[in-house]
């Protein structure tokens, strides 16, 4: 009892507030929040929440109300309870809140409140009232007392304090002490007594003459404002900050907020006059949500904190989980129940009293060795279903009757089953005496009957034979015909044989095997009728919201027949006590543990039926030793071979193989009743690969080859063999024996342990009994070739076919595409077989293409001869791989097949070297092919490009391509393959721009040749014209074609080309610009300038102000230029310049006479001539001279010299 923790009922106070802290933070900052309502369902954790709070902030007090209420099922008085339940409320309400105040804080109260007084109070009470009487009877007889003490003989007194005490008395000074104790003990009781009529109002009236006068009498307060003022007077005085009312919505009365509300109301109302420091009242208010039906709540609390639910049906398998961990019992506890329980139970405290019952059932009850899951759902009924738990003790009830009613039950399953069969055996007899074999021949039938239907004056009746006919006879026997497949027929008597056995142990079934989804509406709505007549339908039981908890407890067999076993003790009660209590399981379905000793196997088997063995419960290692060495028990073992096939026994069968007792017995048994029983475990890896593996073993070594075949089903049992590497180590069998039996199964073993039998190994090799991989590769060169696999490690194909004779050569022939797929994964750093091997493989139509790309990813060797390799794909392969010979040959072979693929390109532009084409070893016209697809490709690069096409390239009158790159085109004009003529030049300067002048600087000659003006480009001359290797006659030839004129300003011509230009196709807009820069050209060129300047002299006159006056100087002493035009240029720069600069060109230009005039010391003689004439008429328009006029007589102009200067001019000629 040590490891059990029970669970309280009560709230706890450690709950994790989280939010709802600063909920409650909120409510108490906020002091207008009054009525407050903290809503969620019953066992929500409202309390323990509220119970959290408190002990985290034990500041405030709290005074806690409970209104439990408790709905009796008895419903005769419901009206009454319901009129009457305001009034019970308010009077539970003040019970319980006088009952929690301290009697101090409501002294005025008039309600009777019981409280235990302590003896001392009563005590000082008798005392002083003693002290009281004695001292006033002192002092009313001082006198006597002073004369009594005086006449009293000294020898009296036997104590001197005594006698001091006494003397003290009778003097003055104690006669006034003892009145000031009468007064002060007067006062005091005055005092009380004034207190507790003003509290308790002990003195509600006295008589004066005849009269009464109530005292204290408040002429206001009728009895319910008294009633009313007493409810406040304790609210007010309770010193609480929160009343909190518990379960007040149990009573389903509505009224009774509206009352606390205003009572509330009027409580603070009177806390606010009296309290110096503002109070507070709040009334906390625990409630489930669905109090108020409509949205009133709102309306009526000032704040509502709801409570998220500590458990519900979602949860409460973690909440069990928790309880049950804590014990002992949790891991004997079926997690799946559990977990349907949970489904079903959201009350938190019913949850807690199930767990604290079922541990006192369970310490109780665990010596009878009773399931705990039985166990939980009984107690869980009993607390659910508390009622019904006590009838099912005095064997009535709903559960009694359910189980009382089993073998009624079970009838109706078995009517049911009895149906289904006849069903199926009139299918099968209908489809044996069907004689239609097909469903066309039925066709044919019903047409014939159709026609017959259809036959004259009957044909109204006879059609209505027909119909009935087609609607009632032709669907069964269109049935029967389909029922005649062979898969049908085994099928349905199948289902049959299935149906029967069912019906056969339907009696032994239990209730929850008996429920199905037909029959459970009808099981659970039973009811039951006594001896009179009376009907009990359980009404109450079936509309509890638990029912569907029990009925999930019932029909997964939790609550079954052995209910009884739970409920009392069991005694012990048998001859033989280890096999009395096997037996007992059997009969209570609770099996032992498979290796429970029996004393007597045969008294056991004595006392059960062969039905017992297709229970569980009689799975016994001792039962099935004794059966398996019996001969008169067939009709047992059958049955429990049944049982283990059915229920898949596979940890019985496991357990007690492992035994090693007659093990050869039981597996040649097993195998004949079950044999799927090694394919059902191995796919559904139920059993270990240890089992797995001795149990093969011994089923091949002791069961005959018809068992093995039947074992072998979809080929699983040779599939596990196969995998075995251990398998051949040792057998029990010869190895004739085996190798047959194996070669039946058709074993192919993936791999083999090496040190396997020889005879064995041998057998296995030579028939091939293995499984081409790796590792049988590496065994069986090293077994049969006597070859270590590391050192062929690369070419370990060339060895395997270095033997023809060996099977394991015949074996990758006849595997060839596995085989290359194994070598692949073994070569791991390269293979490097012989060149004979490698074009067998790649020649071999076994060897799908996948598997030679890997191969040729990993070969080393590089093939001489690409055409001995036929697949193509091999031949990209081994490009890509540049695993054949850069060759020329190796090129035009691939080519001649495959033409120019990209994957040949990428060849070619790979190698490294540079290609020979001059002497290529090949049919001619496959390299001019090649060579011309070469020509107009772009995608191999420029180095082999030049090489293939400068040696097999041949010479392009037509060139036509107009995507090719540019590159490639200049390389043709560099290996002379582009043939200058008008054609192929059009073709470059419509597509290649770029390439053209490249073209006509190779084949200038042919390109001056071929030029006329209706060819020739402008842009192509004035490029050509400044070439240096451009002959004078070839530019000249040029320039002559050209329609139109060039331009020599900025183009880098050679002087002899400038100067030709200037002088035939001279561009005239240039003549100014050309006089601007003519300091910039050789003499040569000048000097064509100058000539030019004779024959458009008024364009130098007119730009005159931009043409240096060194170059006016040029023309004017220039022979080449006409005087008529040298005197246009002088008047011109008469006008324009200074004196000095005139003076100098007139003598420059041969006119030193007339220079003269500008010089006032001389008096030239100038003749009389036209030129004269104008050079005199531009200096007088200038003013240099006034007048002048011809002398007939000398012959000679006379003239007047200005003695002004000229000071008109313009600025920049100043």
């Amino acid at each position: 009892m040590s490891d059990l923790r029970f669970q309280k009922l009560t709230p706890t106070s450690n709950v994790d507030l989280n939010v709802y802290e600063e909920g409650f933070e909120f409510i108490f900052s906020n002091d207008d929040i009054r009525n407050i309502a903290v809503s969620g369902p019953y066992s929500s954790g409202k309390s323990s929440l509220l119970e959290s709070y408190k002990k985290k902030y034990p500041q405030k007090t709290f005074i806690h109300i409970s209104l439990a209420h408790f709905t009796n099922e008895n419903k005769d008085n419901e009206e009454k309870e319901i009129e009457d339940s305001e009034t019970v409320i308010e009077g539970k309400i003040l019970n319980q809140l006088i009952q929690q105040i301290p009697i101090e804080n409501i002294p005025q109260s008039n309600f009777r409140i019981k409280r235990t007084t302590g003896t001392n109070y009563n005590g000082y009470w008798a005392m002083g009232i003693v002290a009281f009487i004695g001292m006033l009877l002192f002092v009313l007889n001082y006198g006597k007392y002073c004369t009594w003490i005086n006449e009293m003989n000294s020898a009296v007194w036997n104590y001197e304090w005594l006698r001091k005490f006494m003397f003290f008395l009778a003097s003055p000074f104690g006669w006034v002490l003892s009145v000031l104790c009468i007064v002060v003990i007067a006062c005091l009781g005055l005092y009380n007594l004034l207190n507790i009529q003003t509290n308790k109002n002990i003195f509600k009236k006295i008589s004066v003459q005849g009269n009464e006068i109530e005292i204290f009498e408040d002429s206001q307060n009728s009895y319910f404002d008294k009633y009313l003022n007493e409810v406040l007077y304790l609210f007010e005085n309770s010193k609480a900050d929160v009343i909190v009312f518990e379960d007040i919505d149990r009573f389903e009365n509505v009224q009774i907020f509206e009352r606390l509300r205003e009572i509330n109301m009027l409580t603070n109302c009177r806390l606010q006059q009296h309290e110096e420091e503002e109070k507070v009242l709040r009334f906390f208010y625990l409630l489930k949500d669905d109090i108020f039906i409509t949205k009133d709540r709102a309306k009526f609390f000032d704040y509502i904190l709801p409570v998220v639910p500590v458990l519900d049906s979602s949860n409460s398998y973690n909440k069990i989980k928790e309880f049950f961990v804590e014990s002992t019992v949790e891991e004997k506890l079926n997690d799946r129940f559990l977990k349907g329980l949970a489904l079903y139970i959201d009350d938190i405290r019913v949850l807690k009293n199930i767990y604290n019952e079922f541990v006192i059932y369970y310490e109780r009850l665990k010596k009878i060795d009773l399931d705990p899951n039985r166990m939980l759902a009984l107690v869980t009924y009993k607390n659910l279903f508390p009622r019904d738990f006590a009838d099912l003790q005095l064997n009535k009830g709903f559960v009694h009757a359910i189980f009382s009613n089993k073998e009624k039950f079970c009838c109706k399953e078995i009517e049911r089953i009895n149906n289904e069969i006849q069903e199926l055996e009139e299918r099968i007899k209908n489809s044996e005496d069907e004689l239609a074999v097909s469903l066309e021949e039925l066709d044919d039938i019903r047409a014939a009957k159709y026609e017959r239907a259809d036959d004259g004056s009957y044909w109204h009746n006879i059609d209505k034979t027909f119909l009935k006919w087609e609607k009632e006879q032709l669907p069964i026997r269109k049935q029967a015909v389909e029922d005649r497949a062979i898969d049908t027929q085994q099928l349905l008597e199948k289902q049959l044989k299935e149906l029967k056995k069912q019906k056969k142990r339907i009696s032994g079934r239990s209730i929850s095997q008996i429920i199905n989804r037909d029959n459970i509406d009808m099981i659970f709505q039973i009811t039951t009728t006594n001896e009179l007549g009376d009907v009990t339908d359980y009404n109450q039981i079936k509309k509890s919201e638990y029912f569907n908890l029990l009925k999930y407890l019932i029909r997964n067999g939790y609550i079954d027949e052995s209910y009884s076993d739970y409920m009392t003790y069991f005694y012990e009660n048998s001859l033989t006590l280890n096999d009395k209590t096997f037996l007992r399981s059997v009969n209570d379905k609770k099996a032992k543990e498979y290796s429970y000793n029996l004393d007597s196997p045969l008294l056991v088997v004595s006392n059960l039926i062969p039905e017992d063995f297709l229970q569980e419960e009689t799975l016994n290692f001792d039962l099935l030793e004794y059966l398996l060495g019996s001969e008169n028990n067939k009709e047992y073992l059958g049955n429990l071979a049944i049982q283990l096939q059915e229920k898949m026994q596979l940890e019985f069968i496991s357990q007690y193989f492992a035994l090693n007792e007659k093990r050869v017995e039981f597996v040649r048994w097993l195998n004949k009743q079950w044999t799927g029983l090694f394919s059902y475990t191995y796919k559904g890896r139920k059993l270990s690969k240890e089992f797995l593996f001795l149990y093969s073993l011994y089923s091949v070594a002791y069961c005959s080859i018809d068992v093995l075949t039947e074992m072998n089903e979809e080929q699983v049992f040779s599939h596990f063999i196969s995998n075995q590497e251990d398998f051949l180590i040792d057998s029990n069998c010869t190895t004739d024996q085996m190798i047959d039996k194996l070669v039946d199964l058709d074993i192919k073993f993936e791999t083999i342990n090496p040190q396997s039998n020889t005879s064995l190994l041998t057998g296995v090799y030579e028939n091939n009994l293995y499984v081409i991989n790796a590792t049988n590769i590496r065994l069986f060169l090293s077994f049969a070739y006597q070859i270590d696999e590391k050192i062929i490690q690369g070419h370990i194909m060339t060895a395997i076919m270095s033997k023809k004779d060996q099977p394991l050569c015949k074996y990758v022939c006849s595997n060839l595409n596995n085989t290359i797929e194994i070598i692949n994964a073994m070569s791991t750093e390269g293979v490097d077989d012989d060149e004979e091997i490698i074009l067998y493989i790649l020649n071999s139509e076994q060897v799908n293409e996948e598997t030679k790309e890997m191969y040729i990813s990993l070969l080393k060797t590089v093939l001489h001869d690409l055409s001995k390799v036929m697949d193509e794909n091999c031949r990209d392969n081994l490009l890509n791989r540049h695993l054949v010979d850069e060759s020329a040959e190796n090129i035009c072979e691939y080519f001649s097949k495959q033409s120019l693929t990209d994957v040949l390109i990428r060849f070619i532009n790979e190698i490294s070297n540079e290609l020979d084409f001059s002497l290529v070893d090949y049919d001619e016209n496959i390299i001019q092919q090649f060579a011309e697809c070469i020509q107009a490709s772009n995608k191999i690069v420029n180095t082999h490009y030049r090489s293939i096409v400068s040696a097999q390239g041949k010479v392009l009158t037509d060139f036509s391509a107009m995507d090719l790159d540019e590159a490639k085109v200049k390389i043709l004009i560099d290996e002379c393959k582009l043939q200058m003529n008008i054609s192929n030049l059009r073709r470059l300067r419509q597509c290649y721009p770029d390439c053209v002048l490249h073209f006509i600087e190779k084949n200038l000659r042919e390109y001056c040749e071929i030029m006329s003006q209706k060819y020739i480009e402008i842009d192509e001359v004035e490029e050509i014209l400044t070439w240096d290797i451009l002959k004078i006659e070839d530019a000249k030839q040029l320039i002559d074609i050209l329609p139109t004129t060039l331009k020599v300003i900025d183009h880098d011509y050679s002087d002899d080309i400038i100067a030709y230009i200037l002088g035939e196709c001279f561009s005239e807009d240039e003549f100014i610009p050309l006089l601007e820069k003519f300091f910039l050209y050789s003499a040569k060129v000048q000097n064509a300038i100058i000539e030019l300047s004779d024959s458009r002299m008024n364009k130098v006159v007119e730009s005159m102000e931009n043409i240096d006056f060194n170059i006016l100087k040029k023309i004017l002493t220039s022979d080449n230029i006409q005087h008529t035009n040298k005197v246009i240029l002088l008047c011109e720069i008469i006008k324009k310049y200074k004196p000095d600069r005139i003076k100098e060109a007139l003598i420059i230009a041969g006119y030193e006479e007339v220079s003269k005039l500008l010089d006032n010391k001389t008096r030239p003689r100038i003749s009389a001539n036209n030129e004269h004439k104008q050079l005199l008429n531009a200096l007088k328009d200038n003013r240099f001279i006034i007048s002048y006029e011809f002398n007939e007589k000398s012959g000679i102009y006379s003239y007047t010299r200005s003695t002004k200067k000229r000071n008109d001019l313009p600025p920049e000629f100043l």
